[in-house]
């Protein structure tokens, strides 16, 4: 098994070079000049997004605030949250990890007693709600454990997936339609899981 995966792959990369062999010079000149070019507009975005906060999870104080930063990014993750809500610093760790890893988005939160007017005007019943902004648009709501497999236990992994879903982050090393749903709800913080770990 292991000499004829060997094979396979020594035919697979005499192919490739075979191909970049018969591949012009000009040709491979204008793909890397191409190449150069997007990474150029990547870095130039990328150093947008950090001069606008991005890459950092902050606080907003008001809904005056909330609606300059949905002004200012064209995508916003905003974690509608209570103090009193356990629930809350769950999502509190993973959109922090969030957002330092997805500089395409502007990650905020909102106390939601702060903000009557947005709760009610964006129809939020439920705590914690992350609502997803995308050029100043409500485009989805993550309400509760509903879309995260019902567990307080998600792991990063599957909010990013969630979000990307709703269009917030990039997919890139995502699988976006693949959220486990496992069965088993946690109650009063204990699972029956034997691990010791």
């Amino acid at each position: 098994l292991e000499k004829g995966l060997l094979n396979v792959a020594r035919r697979l990369e005499s192919e490739v070079d075979a191909r970049l062999d018969a591949t012009p010079e000009e040709e491979l000149a204008s793909l890397r000049q191409k190449r150069l070019q997007e990474f150029r507009e990547r870095q130039l975005k990328l150093e947008e997004w950090r001069k606008n906060g991005h890459g950092t999870y902050a606080q907003l104080s008001d809904e005056k605030e909330f609606f300059n930063v949905t002004k200012g990014s064209s995508s916003v993750v905003c974690h509608f949250f209570r103090n009193d809500v356990e629930l809350c610093k769950v999502f509190d760790m993973h959109l922090g990890r969030l957002a330092v890893k997805h500089l395409e988005a502007k990650f905020v939160r909102l106390n939601a007693e702060r903000a009557p007017f947005l709760v009610d005007r964006l129809r939020i019943k439920g705590i914690p709600t992350v609502v997803l902004v995308k050029d100043s648009k409500t485009r989805d709501y993550v309400v509760g454990l509903r879309d995260l497999g019902g567990r307080d236990d998600f792991t990063t992994d599957v909010m990013a997936r969630r979000l990307a879903r709703g269009g917030a982050i990039e997919a890139e090393e995502l699988e976006v339609s693949d959220i486990k749903r496992p069965g088993m709800k946690i109650i009063r913080g204990r699972s029956n899981s034997t691990d010791s770990d």
